[in-house]
């Protein structure tokens, strides 16, 4: 007769949770496959990227209103946001470059360079409002 195991089942939720994220990231992995290394045209995974985008909007409006986009942030019990501005900025950078090098953005010129720039703005804002908002809810 088997011995029944020791570690603890993991809860259904934990397990959809992971089942959502494998397909997820599974998602993204599957569209910079077929955009960067194969070159198709990002307009012919119309439905790819739109499911991706609709998923990732849900999960940023559904966790901003759960309240939990800002406990990374939290230290001790104060919100840290010199640190949320520091990973701010980083991910804009990443953000920006990553649509340079996939050709969504160009630099060829002065009037794209400033596009760069308030395209990464705009992402350096949403990046800091999200956890901010969600730092507020939890107040309440």
């Amino acid at each position: 007769m088997p011995q029944p195991s020791k570690q603890p089942q993991p809860y259904r939720n934990q397990i959809f949770q992971e089942g959502f994220y494998l397909l997820f990231f599974g998602l993204c992995t599957l569209l910079i496959v077929r955009v960067v290394l194969l070159g198709e045209d990002p307009a012919e995974l119309w439905d790819f990227s739109g499911l991706f985008l609709a998923t990732s909007l849900y999960l940023t409006v559904r966790l901003t209103l759960a309240k939990s986009m800002h406990q990374e942030y939290e230290k001790a019990g104060r919100f840290s946001l010199r640190r949320l501005l520091f990973r701010s900025f980083i991910a804009s950078v990443f953000f920006s470059a990553l649509m340079i090098l996939f050709g969504a953005w160009s630099i060829s010129t002065l009037d794209d360079v400033f596009r760069v720039i308030v395209g990464g703005s705009i992402y350096f804002a949403l990046m800091i409002a999200i956890p901010l908002i969600s730092h507020q809810l939890s107040k309440r």
